[in-house]
């Protein structure tokens, strides 16, 4: 021993494991050495709402310390890597217990949009070493995790439930929250589902915020100057009217069964809608979105009106057109122009994705779809130089067992690909095409990643254009 005096086999042996344990220790504090097992893979991320890293580590850790999933205070977000499409990243977290506690979070809702979390396809648990902190995403494949998402959360359907982990966090620091987060948080509480429409509504969406601003104002329930509706979209024969205020929107339900048009208008608040709890709703002082008369306003970039960029952000709103018509578009329809809100060129590729040209009954029907891939590609060839072809994408095909594949063919079920012979002339169809209105539903559009286009041509259930014959 240290004495210099011999020791017996026994003792040997215990030198001997608590040497080990030391050693143990010793590598298990050094980050390299859990690296693999704190890394956590989030794919299907909302594309053209400027998701960063920034900002998906901050959702991260106040999803972590919200739901009791951090392990103590603090970031639990070391750093983040994120893909050039913007489609999916890579966290590594602070320990590998919280990066196991963030399988739970699989399925929580980023700007409407669920997210996959799930282990990357090299993890290894703790215990054994690893290579040099490497952000690499090549070849992997996500698992399916846990669908626990955030259910003890009211309102936690779409965005609202990052604004209420960020509202929530915010204030258990003492800090006021974001402009986004309240909108976020409040959306469900703003909104209004609208059917028994007129056929002029569903032509003309205008016409019902008109008769919602007018009805509102002719019975002095508007909190301010302005309208109270901020946006007016129809999907269907469903109208989705979202108003400024949490007042506005309650005055708005006794319209309930009045005629409008001589049609008597059938309203509901959307489906998993949960009345704001106290503490939220007193987080909401200064923001101008409760609509009391003479609220004082202290939060910063509030109150937030119609033609808002941060609506435009929340709502999902995108980027001006040109107001003309694309695709298969109603008879009749309104093309006015959406809410500003830039897409990022900078990222350009040759495939564009088309979203909302499409209905949901249109996808029940693959032949009408194909129709739709056709004038949709002969408008973009009158209008663009280089358009090149197009398909609807109805869904993933029966038995494809790469996750990866079909995760795409599934994220990417009712859009219009374009392919166009260069990014340049992507980038041109796109600037004209984005935030056209067809009827109330805006077009959203996005640039395709090459190998998402090759994966959708392997894996995913097309409607290849077709010519539409009397």
């Amino acid at each position: 021993d240290m004495s210099g005096n011999p020791i017996d086999g026994q003792d040997t042996q215990q030198v001997i494991m608590a040497a080990m344990m030391q050693q143990q220790s010793k590598q298990q504090q050094n980050p390299a050495f859990s690296y693999k097992a704190r890394r956590v893979y989030v794919g299907n991320l909302p594309s053209g709402v400027g998701v960063t890293s920034e900002v998906l580590a901050e959702f991260f850790n106040a999803a972590m310390q919200e739901t009791g999933k951090a392990i103590g205070p603090g970031a639990c977000v070391q750093d983040t890597w994120m893909s050039s499409d913007c489609k999916y990243s890579f966290l590594e977290m602070r320990t590998p217990e919280e990066a196991t506690n963030a399988m739970d979070l699989d399925g929580i809702a980023l700007f409407n949009h669920p997210l996959k979390v799930a282990r990357p396809h090299d993890y290894q648990p703790p215990g054994q070493p690893s290579a040099a902190p490497v952000m690499q995403p090549a070849g992997f494949t996500p698992q399916v995790g846990m669908q626990a998402g955030l259910s003890g959360i009211p309102g936690n359907s779409g965005a609202a439930a990052a604004a209420v982990l960020a509202a929530s966090v915010a204030s258990s620091l003492g800090q006021p929250p974001s402009m986004m987060a309240l909108l976020q948080m409040t959306q469900a509480s703003r909104r209004l589902l609208v059917t028994n429409l007129p056929d002029a509504v569903v032509k003309q969406p205008a016409l019902l915020s008109e008769f919602f601003n007018a009805s509102l104002d002719a019975l002095s329930k508007k909190a301010r100057d302005g309208a109270a509706v901020v946006a007016c979209t129809i999907q269907g024969d469903t109208a989705t009217v979202d108003f400024r205020t949490l007042n506005e929107c309650d005055s708005a339900l006794q319209f309930n069964g009045v005629p409008f048009l001589e049609m008597p208008l059938s309203m509901r608040r959307p489906p998993g809608f949960v009345p704001l709890s106290p503490v939220q709703t007193s987080s909401l002082q200064g923001s101008g979105l409760l609509g009391l008369v003479g609220e004082s306003i202290t939060v910063s970039g509030a109150p937030v009106e119609a033609g808002s960029p941060l609506l435009a952000a929340v709502n999902g709103d995108r980027p001006q057109g040109d107001g003309q018509q694309y695709g298969h578009a109603p008879t009749g329809a309104s093309s006015s122009a959406a809410p500003s809100y830039e897409m990022d060129h900078s990222q350009a590729t040759a495939t564009l994705g088309l979203r909302n040209v499409v209905s949901e009954d249109d996808l029940k029907d693959s032949l009408e779809c194909s129709y739709v891939a056709f004038e949709t590609l002969e408008k973009c060839k009158s209008d663009f130089s280089g358009a090149e072809d197009a398909f609807t994408v109805l869904g993933c095909k029966d038995g494809v067992d790469d996750l990866a594949e079909r995760a795409v063919a599934e994220e990417m079920t009712g859009m219009i690909m374009v392919m166009f012979s260069s990014p340049e002339a992507a980038t041109t169809a796109a600037k004209a095409l984005n935030g056209v209105n067809l009827g109330g539903r805006i077009v959203k559009v996005s640039y395709v990643a090459d190998t998402s286009v090759q994966q959708l041509t392997r894996s995913g259930n097309l409607a290849l254009p077709k010519e539409p014959t009397d």
